[in-house]
């Protein structure tokens, strides 16, 4: 140890420093060795015991740390239950037993075409037409093998799940995905689930991804969104610059006749108004109403909002039916897209989508004998959600709408009676999308004297170009016996002249006309008289029915010769009789040659239609290749001109209907870039080929299914000026005289197969079906 006074080091067993002589006592009075002994003693077992109980307590918050670690990983795993257990290959679904699944769900079980989009799949699978729609509708990519009994892994059903909610309305209104690595995480993020990408699912984990993907879609909260673009030539003009009255208007701004001008959305044209000028004489106008491909762009919405209810009907006779609006105090506000599109052609009569729902209640009485059957069908939480709606012009290219309600009704009998009371109910939203609600009350006969339901009902609408048109409903079970019948205006029951048409159409706006007339006296001396219905095509007018939501773009759409709805009679004396009764003459009729007959056209769009389908379906680059419809002989069907590419070797093939059978004319007319010259309703057909100042020409003849070849020619002048040759029909001739034959048969009035043109998509193809 060392003295405290002088700092040295004291020998052991002294107990006075050495050097400084100081007593160590003197300054330390507990330094007796015994005592001092006994605290070092004392402090090493204290020193020991205190380390064994750090060392403990070290061990024990330790073996805390990663038994609550571990806690904590259990329970995260069993509060969102993430885990994805093992499924063996025994065990797991096929990729067609998914799909069939999926399909099932949301709706995607016809297809629009036959032709299959892939190498392993045909018609025998009985799941084709569900995997044919999920291709329509990009569920799955088209093309190479779709591995029908390959196990389905986890990563392809959820990539497919999500696609069917549809990829643009998730970006639109969540967050922006695209490639599959974006939808896998879209879908953990949403559900937290956590799996091998390539590991096998079950029966039961599939009802959990499409029980997952439902809740996700029902999650995303609808972004109310809206635009409307109108082409260049279009002038926006508001209400205080232009006064209308009928088809004539005055305006200060400066216009021209051929000017289309746009009145939007407002308090004075709610549903707006476009007008094109037709005659100007200062500040006086005459104008037309344009159609919709004159002065409409793309337009586009999304949003939730409460249809507007514009017809109640019976078509039982001995019912009547009116309506009565109540405000729905009770029921939350939602708010419509920010924008209407001007999609309305002159149709004033105000279409406004109402902010607050409305409750409708639909009055009926109807007397069945000496029996009075009265009461109320009431519409509530009428809503219509519309995911996705865009459009170019009259062509919609997507729509994805669901309208539900409640329904309740409540009617009285007076007596014992059975009869049935057809109800429909018109609603539109936004003046452009509707629904007709059909709803049938049975009364029995059982003595009843009321009877009182109710029922929520949501029907789902969707379309997309390329594929069928989806209608679904579904609705809670009513509590007594009410039938319900939805359909979003396909079929539309159209009355003319008191007789009721069920028209195969699903038009996208249109307006019924009356029956046009013509009438025409045959050599009998009666009357005969061909009556049909025109049909317009806009969107939105008060009387319009639902039309195709994939049209050609053409205004007139029924006229005498394509109208679906004829009549004829045939006049005797004033009187219509069923068939014609006056006596013919008797005169013999000279045998027909065979040289006189004249195959039959038949019908020419539907053969031509599913021969360019399968064309496309076939073609390796389609976009390149393309089609026309050209008048070559004195018939009334065109002919048919299938263009294989846009590059110099690429050919033309020429085909016509005979017997509603599509027969090929001539073809492989290569080095023409797939055009033919023609002279329409003259019979001939152009073939002009031209290389590095090769230059050849051959016309065809052409009568009904008849083609023949009836000259050639051939010059390379323009390669081998000094040394040139010049054929015709393959035999060497003058210049003087190819030049002569050259001149003989140049007609100023050859057409080219290119000036109609069209792309071979799908739209354009089913353009020509009517």
């Amino acid at each position: 140890m060392k003295c405290p006074n002088c700092h040295r080091e004291i020998p052991v067993g002294y107990h006075t420093c050495p050097y400084c002589k100081r007593t160590l006592n003197t300054y330390n009075q507990n330094n007796n060795p015994s005592i001092s002994n006994q605290n070092r003693a004392k402090s090493r077992a204290l020193n020991k015991g205190t380390k064994i109980l750090i060392l403990v307590i070290s061990i024990f918050l330790l073996l805390t740390a990663i038994i609550a670690g571990a806690v904590a990983l259990l329970l995260h795993t069993a509060n969102n239950n993430h885990s994805v257990p093992a499924v063996s290959s025994e065990n797991a679904i096929t990729r067609t037993e998914w799909i069939a699944m999926l399909a099932d769900q949301e709706g995607y079980t016809d297809c629009k075409n036959d032709k299959s989009y892939f190498d392993d799949i045909n018609q025998s699978n009985d799941n084709f037409k569900k995997i044919q729609a999920c291709a329509e509708w990009e569920i799955l990519d088209k093309g190479g093998s779709f591995l029908p009994n390959d196990k389905a892994t986890t990563e392809f059903a959820v990539i497919t799940a999500v696609k069917s909610i549809g990829l643009q309305f998730i970006s639109a209104n969540d967050k922006p995905i695209r490639t599959d690595s974006e939808i896998i995480h879209f879908y953990k993020e949403k559900t937290g689930d956590r799996f091998d990408n390539q590991s096998y699912i079950d029966a039961d984990y599939a009802t959990k991804i499409l029980n997952n993907t439902k809740q996700i879609k029902e999650g995303i909260k609808l972004k109310n969104s809206g635009s409307v673009e109108y082409k260049d030539n279009v002038k926006k003009i508001d209400t205080s610059s232009i006064k209308i009255h009928g088809n004539q208007a005055t305006t200060l701004q400066p216009v021209k006749v051929g000017d289309i001008l746009v009145i939007e959305p407002c308090d004075a044209y709610p549903s707006g108004k476009a007008l094109k000028i037709k005659k100007v004489k200062g500040e006086n106008i005459e104008f037309t109403t344009p159609g919709l491909d004159e002065f409409l762009g793309a337009y586009t919405f999304s949003g939730e909002a409460s249809p507007v209810v514009t017809a109640v009907s019976s078509s039982d006779k001995d019912t009547t039916v009116k309506i009565e609006t109540g405000n729905a105090d009770t029921t939350p506000t939602v708010t419509p897209a920010a924008i209407t599109p001007l999609a309305l052609a002159g149709n004033e009569i105000p279409t406004s989508t109402s902010t607050s729902p409305f409750n409708y209640d639909i009055k009926l009485s109807k007397k069945v004998g000496n029996v009075k059957i009265s009461g109320t069908i009431s519409l509530k939480k009428l809503i219509m959600r519309v995911d996705e709606f865009n459009a170019v012009g009259i062509t919609v290219k997507n729509c994805n709408a669901h309208l539900s309600y409640d329904l309740e009704s409540k009617i009285s009998v007076s007596g014992k009676t059975e009869t049935k009371i057809p109800v429909r109910v018109d609603a539109k939203l936004f003046g452009v999308l509707g629904a007709a609600i059909k709803i049938t009350v049975k009364i029995g006969i059982d003595g009843s004297v009321s009877v009182i339901s109710s029922t929520t009902v949501t029907e789902t609408m969707k379309y997309k170009q390329g594929a069928l048109p989806i209608f679904r409903q579904t609705n809670t079970s009513p509590q007594t016996d009410l039938e319900l019948k939805v359909k979003g205006y396909v079929n539309p029951e159209i009355c003319i002249a008191g007789e009721v048409f069920n028209v195969d159409m699903f038009d996208f706006g249109g307006t019924i006309g009356v029956f046009n007339a013509d009438a025409s006296t045959n050599k009998y001396g009666c009357l005969d008289i061909k009556a049909y219905v025109p049909l317009d095509l806009f969107i939105n007018s008060q009387d319009s029915v639902l039309g195709k939501l994939k049209i050609k773009i053409s205004w007139k759409i029924w006229d005498s010769k394509s109208s679906k709805i004829k009549k004829q009679w045939h006049i005797e004396s004033g009187k219509i009789v069923a068939k014609c009764t006056t006596p013919k003459p008797t005169t013999t009729k000279p045998a027909t040659t065979q040289a006189e007959k004249h195959p039959t056209v038949g019908n020419w769009r539907k053969a031509y239609t599913n021969f360019l389908k399968q064309f496309l379906a076939e073609a390796d680059n389609p976009e390149a290749c393309g089609f026309s419809l050209v008048y070559i002989d004195n018939d009334d069907a065109p002919e048919l001109v299938v263009r294989d590419g846009d590059a110099h070797f690429s050919a033309a093939h020429v085909y016509t209907c005979i017997n509603s059978k599509v027969v090929k004319l001539v073809g492989d007319l290569g080095g023409t870039f797939g055009v033919i010259g023609y002279i329409e309703k003259g019979g001939l057909i152009y073939v002009d080929w031209g290389y590095q100042g090769h230059l050849s020409l051959t016309i065809y003849s052409v009568n009904a299914d008849m083609c023949k070849k009836i000259i050639s020619m051939y010059s390379d002048e323009a390669a081998t000026p000094d040394t040139p040759t010049y054929k015709v029909n393959d035999k060497a001739v003058s210049k003087s005289e190819y030049e002569r034959t050259l001149k003989k048969y140049k007609n100023s009035k050859t057409k080219f197969s290119n000036d109609s043109d069209m792309i071979l998509t799908l739209e354009n193809i089913e353009s020509i079906a009517s």
